[in-house]
C-alpha cells in the first residue's frame, strides 16, 4: 500500500480493487436482528430524557427497551481516543462503510444521504459525489494515516485547504462540476486526510456548515487524545438549529439540539454520554394524546466490534415535560461498553448520531467509589474539593444522587479554586436521604477575580443592561484563544460572540446563560 492516496486512488482508477486490504477489528459487520423486550407500562413516571430528573414529566403506553431502567446511570472516564464532531443540522453520516476497501478508517459527514456504490474507485466515496447536487457538500476524514510531522496545520475554513486541480475523485465519479480539496493535516499531534467536495453552486452557509465540522473535530476530554480516534461521538452544533420546541427553550445545561424539525434529540455539548433513555421531538408527532404509540423505531449498532443489532421496535411511548413538550420514546442505552451508532426512525424521517459507552455497567458496583457507595447506602456523600466533572460525567456520583433528590440547585462563585471545584454542599455529609427534600452545591467560578470597576469601560456598558447583573459583585476574567469572557453568578459574557462560545463549550461553563452584544441585540435586550 503506498503512502499517498492519490496514488491508490489513481491505481484504482477504472478498475477498482482486486483485493480487498486487511480489516480492522473495528469492520463493520451485517448483523442480526435482537427482538427487544418490553418493559414499560403505561403511567410510568419518567426523568428528564437527558439524564436529569423533571417530576412534571410522564410516559404512557409501552415501548421496547435493551436494558433495565435501573441501570439508566453514570459514565465512567474514557479509556479509547475517543473523538467528537458537530455534524451540522440536516447532514448525514457513514463510517468505514462508505469506503470499505480503503485500509484507513474514515468517517463522511453530507449534505445528501451516503451510500457505498460504484467499482472504479473503491478508495473515495465515489457513488455519493456522483450524488452531490449543485448545492451540496461532502467531507471526508481519514484516520490512521502517514505521521503528524509532514501534515500541515488543522484549517478554520474549508477554502484553507488546497485545491486539486487535476481532481481524480471527482473524475472518479465523472463530476468535473465540482470543488475537490484534499489535504494531509494534523490536529492534536494526529495526522489526518480531509477531503472536501463542493458542488458548483454551494452557499456560505454550507461552506461554513463543513467549515465549522472541520472546525470541531477534536479529542474529548479524557480520552487519549494523542491516538487516531477509535470512536468519534457526536456533539450539538454550534450554531443551534431553529426547531418548534416547546416556547423555544433550550436543551438544558451543558445540552444541545441535535436534527432537524422532521425528527430531533438532545444530547451532551462535552461528547461525554450518560447512558439514557431514548427520547426524540418531531413537528409531525402530534402529541400523545392524539398520537399515544408512536411508531418509533430505534436501533443500536456497535461500531468497533461485530456484534448483533439491538432494536426497539415501534410502538414506542409518548412523553410530555412542561419545558420539553410532547417527545416520543423508545428504548434505553444497551449497558455493554463500545461505540455505538444509534439511528432512530418516524414516519419516513431518520436521524443517527455516536456515542461511546466507556465502561459496562454490569461491572459498576464493583468500581464504585466511596461516593457512590455513600449514595446507594441512603447518605450524602462528600463532595467539597471535588471538581463537578468528574463528580458528573466522570465518576457519576452526581447522576446517582439526581435520581434520588432530583436536581440540585448549583451556584457559581467568584472563587480562586480551580474553575468547577464544589466548594460547599447542603446538606452536610452523613445527612441520610430520605431526609434530604433540597440540596445546594456552591462550585467556584475559578479566578482570577476582577473588580466591576476595573473591567474596560465597552464591557461595562454592555454588562450593565444584562438582567440581573450586581455591579457590586466581582467577577471572574476568563482568557480564551478568542478572546476575553467574563462570569458572574448567572452570565458568561463577553464582546465576542467567538470568545463567549468558546468559553460554554467547555463542561464547567455550560451552567451560565451567555450573551455578546450582538446576540443580546438581536434577542430585544
Amino acid at each position: 500500500m503506498t503512502a499517498d492516496p492519490l496514488e491508490k486512488i489513481r491505481a484504482g482508477l477504472l478498475t477498482g480493487v482486486a483485493a480487498e486490504p486487511r480489516r480492522s477489528k473495528r469492520r463493520r459487520v451485517v448483523a442480526a436482528l435482537v427482538a427487544v423486550a418490553a418493559l414499560f407500562a403505561g403511567g410510568v413516571a419518567l426523568a428528564s430524557p437527558w439524564g436529569d430528573r423533571a417530576d412534571d414529566a410522564v410516559i404512557a403506553g409501552e415501548g421496547g427497551n435493551p436494558s433495565d431502567p435501573a441501570t439508566d446511570g453514570p459514565a465512567m472516564p474514557s479509556s479509547p481516543s475517543t473523538w467528537s464532531i458537530e455534524e451540522p443540522s440536516g447532514w448525514q453520516r457513514a463510517g468505514r462503510e462508505l469506503m470499505p476497501n480503503l485500509g484507513w478508517d474514515s468517517l463522511t459527514i453530507a449534505t445528501i444521504p451516503l451510500e457505498h456504490g460504484g467499482e472504479r474507485c473503491a478508495q473515495v466515496p465515489e457513488q455519493a459525489l456522483r450524488d452531490l447536487g449543485a448545492e451540496d457538500a461532502l467531507v471526508s476524514i481519514f484516520f490512521n494515516v502517514s505521521p503528524a510531522d509532514s501534515a500541515s496545520p488543522w484549517p478554520s475554513e474549508v477554502s484553507d485547504l488546497p485545491g486539486l486541480e487535476n481532481s481524480d475523485p471527482a473524475e472518479c465519479a465523472d463530476r468535473s462540476d465540482l470543488q475537490i480539496r484534499w489535504a494531509h493535516i494534523e490536529r492534536a499531534e494526529v495526522a489526518f486526510y480531509v477531503l472536501v467536495a463542493l458542488g458548483p453552486d454551494a452557499s456560505d452557509a454550507v461552506r461554513e456548515e463543513a467549515s465549522a465540522a472541520l472546525r470541531s473535530f477534536q479529542p474529548v476530554g479524557g480520552s487519549n487524545a494523542a491516538r487516531a480516534p477509535e470512536c468519534v461521538v457526536t456533539v450539538p452544533p454550534a450554531v443551534q438549529p431553529d426547531l418548534p420546541t416547546a416556547e423555544g427553550v433550550a436543551a438544558g445545561p451543558g445540552k444541545g439540539w441535535v436534527g432537524t424539525e422532521d425528527l430531533w434529540t438532545v444530547l451532551p455539548l462535552s461528547g461525554v454520554h450518560q447512558q439514557r433513555k431514548s427520547a426524540w421531538w418531531s413537528q409531525h408527532f402530534p402529541g400523545g394524546s392524539v398520537e399515544e404509540r408512536p411508531e418509533l423505531r430505534v436501533t443500536w449498532d456497535r461500531q468497533d466490534e461485530a456484534v448483533p443489532s439491538i432494536v426497539a421496535e415501534p410502538p414506542g411511548q409518548n412523553g410530555y415535560g412542561m419545558e420539553a413538550g410532547w417527545f416520543m420514546l423508545n428504548g434505553i442505552d444497551p449497558d455493554a461498553r463500545g461505540c455505538w451508532k444509534v439511528t432512530a426512525e418516524y414516519k419516513g424521517h431518520r436521524l443517527s448520531y455516536v456515542y461511546w459507552n466507556p465502561v459496562d455497567l454490569d461491572t459498576l458496583d464493583s468500581t464504585a467509589t466511596e461516593r457512590q457507595r455513600a449514595v446507594r447506602d441512603g447518605l450524602m456523600p462528600e463532595l467539597v474539593g471535588h471538581d463537578l466533572n468528574t463528580l458528573g460525567d466522570v465518576e457519576g456520583v452526581l447522576f446517582e444522587l439526581q435520581d434520588v433528590l432530583g436536581q440540585q440547585t448549583t451556584r457559581n462563585v467568584a472563587n480562586d479554586a480551580p474553575e468547577g471545584t464544589v466548594i460547599a454542599q447542603t446538606p452536610a455529609p452523613g445527612t441520610p436521604l430520605d431526609q434530604v427534600e433540597q440540596w445546594e452545591l456552591t462550585v467556584s467560578a475559578g479566578g482570577p477575580v476582577v473588580a466591576f470597576e476595573f473591567l474596560p469601560p465597552d464591557v461595562i456598558s454592555f454588562a450593565r443592561g444584562l438582567p440581573g447583573m450586581n455591579v457590586e459583585e466581582p467577577l471572574v476574567e476568563r482568557v480564551t484563544e478568542f478572546g476575553t469572557v467574563y462570569k458572574t453568578d448567572r452570565w458568561l459574557f463577553g464582546l465576542d460572540c467567538d470568545a463567549v462560545d468558546a468559553a460554554y463549550r467547555t463542561f464547567s461553563d455550560a451552567r451560565y446563560d451567555t450573551t455578546c452584544p450582538e446576540r443580546f441585540e438581536a434577542s430585544g435586550g
